[in-house]
């Protein structure tokens, strides 16, 4: 009897150790596959290669993308919307293209409305433009002390536009690490209706060095690069 016992006890102990081991495989499995989804995103995201593909499902750009413009190392793709990144590698100014869906009965210059009104604040990094409202005090959040506000024929469509100085929390390429609080940037945010009837392409122009700053004329040189939306 005690040997019949001994031997359930070896094959119970054999049992748990496959359980176990078959779960900690499975485990392991599943965490190698998120790490290689997760490193396959992050390189996508940071190759030019790739975020010329975006920008050009965004909008049809001239090709090659005449100096001192290039493709940057930002690129996003994800439930409609859509995000990419151009230098200007003189100016150090960053280009960032953004198309995303508009809600029923918006339109792209009741969008520059609501960002020059101070009602929605400049997008994020993430592409998304928050309600001020919704999301807190105005003054905290990403938005433009309008200069200029016009429309620009690009391509074969109307930019509705607004020009001046944005605040960002974000420290600027060329701030010193002592410089606090809300920092402005020269800033550019033009919007387009599609032809679909349903999605807007969005350009966000910010000049990063604060000792240069964002003309018109370099804004319209990139606009002239556009082809079609």
């Amino acid at each position: 009897m005690k040997r019949k016992h001994g031997i359930r006890n070896q094959y119970g102990l054999a049992l748990w150790v496959k359980i176990l081991l078959g779960l900690f495989a499975t485990g392991l499995l599943i965490a190698v596959a998120i790490g290689i989804i997760a490193f396959t995103v992050v390189k996508d995201a940071m190759d030019p290669k790739k975020t010329k593909e975006t920008a050009n499902k965004i909008c049809a750009l001239a090709d090659p993308l005449p100096a001192p413009f290039e493709y940057g190392q930002m690129n996003l793709s994800m439930g409609g919307l859509s995000l990419a990144l151009v230098n200007n590698t003189a100016s150090k100014a960053l280009y960032i293209l953004i198309k995303s869906p508009h809600k029923e009965g918006e339109d792209a210059q009741k969008a520059i409305d609501k960002v020059a009104n101070g009602e929605t604040s400049l997008p994020s990094a993430n592409g998304t433009v928050t309600s001020t409202e919704a999301s807190g005090s105005a003054s905290s959040k990403n938005t433009i002390k309008v200069e200029d506000k016009g429309v620009l024929d690009v391509a074969d469509s109307k930019m509705y536009y607004v020009k001046g100085k944005a605040t960002s929390q974000k420290a600027a390429t060329g701030a010193t690490s002592a410089s606090t609080g809300p920092v402005q940037m020269d800033t550019f945010f033009g919007a387009v209706d599609n032809k679909d009837g349903k999605t807007s392409t969005f350009l966000m122009v910010q000049e990063t060095d604060p000792a240069k700053q964002l003309t018109m004329d370099e804004v319209k040189t990139f606009t002239g690069c556009i082809k079609s939306f």
